[in-house]
């Protein structure tokens, strides 16, 4: 029982960390300010460990995501400002949208298309492609893109900027 739940944990921090890993060696290939780049390779990893796993693997997305997040937003905060928290909400939303990708993109493959991870059938390479590729991504950039904003909004409308 207890190896059970320690092997459980020992999976999900190993994704975390992956995830973390691999982010930051996609934030190196970024083509503009540090938040965005044209290849993200832990999608990738979150969505195979999903599938290979289980959903039950999901905080191991988020909590690499948002530390990720919260990594890269403490490092792109103006130095000259006194007395500003990291952007822990932002970092919050984008890892909840990173999550849901990972998810709904799972389910999209398992529910819906009946896909098998070993790709030996063409309708498994469209599946993935169609499914995972194209309809699950827009949630991640979605609900990542509305965080940015709301912090942004925060930031120019709140006085103190320390709940942020």
């Amino acid at each position: 029982m207890w190896l059970r739940i320690l092997r459980y944990w020992v999976g999900v921090a190993a994704l975390g960390i992956l995830y973390f890993i691999t982010g930051r060696l996609g934030l190196m290939l970024e083509p503009e300010s540090g938040f965005a780049t044209l290849v993200w390779p832990p999608t990738g990893i979150a969505l195979a460990a999903l599938l290979l796993y289980g959903y039950r693997y999901w905080p191991g997305i988020a909590a690499g995501a948002f530390l990720l997040n919260l990594y890269v937003g403490i490092n792109k905060l103006d130095a000259n400002v006194q007395g500003v928290t990291a952007p822990w909400l932002t970092a919050g939303g984008i890892a909840v949208g990173n999550t849901l990708e990972a998810l709904f993109g799972a389910y999209l493959l398992q529910r819906r298309a009946g896909f098998q991870p070993a790709l030996g059938r063409l309708r498994d390479v469209l599946a993935l492609v169609f499914l995972a590729a194209v309809l699950s991504t827009p949630i991640s950039a979605t609900i990542g893109v509305f965080s940015l904003w709301v912090w942004a909004i925060c930031w120019a409308l709140w006085p103190s900027r320390r709940l942020c």
